[in-house]
């Protein structure tokens, strides 16, 4: 059965404030989510105007690590398939994302 599910419905099921809106995601296809985001982080916080925020209150949704960046809403996650990565597109142009951004992290890989 499909249902819409507006702006403001997901504002209500995030438990995000009314208006609330990002200006980008950035997500890595990567199977090993607490290595990439610690990587992630340790590359972000070397920029001074960084700042972690904690918006998101949804279980389903509970891993966006948030943050601003100069003045910007940002979103990342790691995904690992893609009905979560085209849920999560989904509701980040919903909340006005100009810019959505899929990094590989490609390593330890060898030729056979």
């Amino acid at each position: 059965m499909y249902k819409h599910i507006s702006k403001e419905d997901w504002e209500r099921i995030l438990q995000l404030p009314h208006n609330y809106s990002i200006d980008a995601l950035v997500v890595v296809g990567a199977a090993y989510r607490e290595k990439e985001l610690q990587s992630f982080k340790n590359i972000l916080f070397q920029q001074n105007s960084v700042e972690e925020k904690y918006n998101i209150k949804d279980s389903f949704f509970k891993n966006i690590f948030e943050f601003t960046l100069k003045g910007k809403t940002i979103w990342f996650d790691i995904v690992y398939g893609g009905a979560y990565l085209s849920e999560l597109a989904h509701i980040a142009c919903l909340f006005g994302s100009k810019k959505t951004s899929l990094l590989v992290v490609v390593e330890d890989y060898k030729t056979i």
